[in-house]
């Protein structure tokens, strides 16, 4: 089975191509590669490239995920989340979409299901919520990941946490800003589950435990043995900034836990990036 992934010099593409490569007699996989070599941003480069290779499974991780470029660029975001969705998922068996638990508003305190209305505040969010229906709409065999991952990226939360501490500069973690994140590896794994199984539209893929920002970096500090005084509680409030930003995206998983029997540790997901922290 030929599954081509994009966006594999990211944090998320990384850890799929990883996982996967493990897997390499069943799987043969076709990476997009960088920017600089493959513009798939340009959808006539785009079209060219699966009409060439021909895969069977897609897995669409390509995005623009900083906040900021996509507000400067909304272009640009929308050609990579939605245009060239419809493009793969055109021509491809089993497309598999990675979403955002962003699309969401935020201003409840209930978990969101893969039911839930949607109300995107911001221009990544919109763009990815086309994006999924340009996957659902275009191939009646996607599958919509919906997630907030962690790993150890530079510039990503767990890392700049990290990095911070080894410079002795305290930071804030906001006390109101509630999400149930994923460790990224466990996520890779999620997405090489659903390659073979019969799961079809959209399945939230989250962590176990829904708590705040604040909460997050405390327990990160604790499991690579910190000072967890370093951080401090805020109170995030987007009153005036142009940028809006949903203050609660826990996601509901009991979909996902029903058909692969499985629910991703918070915990044990901490103690994976330990470990990759260690092995660096």
């Amino acid at each position: 089975m030929k599954v081509l992934v994009t966006g594999t010099t990211g944090m998320l593409g990384s850890a799929v191509i990883r996982d996967l490569k493990r897997f390499n007699l069943f799987y043969d996989v076709v990476e997009s590669g960088p920017s600089s070599d493959r513009d798939l941003t340009d959808l006539d480069t785009a079209k060219d490239f699966v009409n060439t290779e021909k895969p069977d499974v897609i897995i669409h991780l390509a995005a623009v995920t900083s906040l900021n470029e996509c507000k400067k660029n909304p272009d640009k975001a929308n050609t990579l989340h939605a245009d060239l969705t419809k493009i793969l998922a055109s021509s491809c068996k089993r497309m598999i979409y990675v979403s955002t638990d962003s699309v969401f508003d935020g201003v409840t305190s209930t978990p969101y299901s893969e039911t839930s209305d949607t109300s995107p505040v911001n221009v990544y969010a919109k763009s990815k919520l086309i994006g999924e229906a340009a996957a659902i709409n275009n191939n009646e065999n996607s599958v919509v990941i919906r997630t907030n991952i962690f790993g150890c990226k530079p510039g990503m939360l767990a890392d700049w946490a990290i990095q911070s501490y080894k410079d002795n500069e305290k930071i804030d973690g906001y006390v109101n800003v509630k999400f149930n994140p994923v460790y990224v590896g466990d996520l890779a794994v999620a997405i090489r589950k659903t390659i073979d199984h019969e799961v079809t539209g959209i399945i939230n893929v989250a962590g176990d435990t829904c708590l705040s920002k604040y909460h997050f970096l405390k327990l990160l500090y604790k499991r690579f043995n910190m000072d967890t005084e370093m951080i401090r509680p805020k109170t995030y409030n987007d009153h005036g900034q142009e940028l809006k930003r949903p203050k609660y995206t826990c996601l509901q998983t009991g979909l996902f836990e029903k058909e692969f029997d499985h629910i991703f540790s918070l915990d044990q997901g901490l103690d994976k990036l330990f470990e990759e922290y260690k092995e660096e």
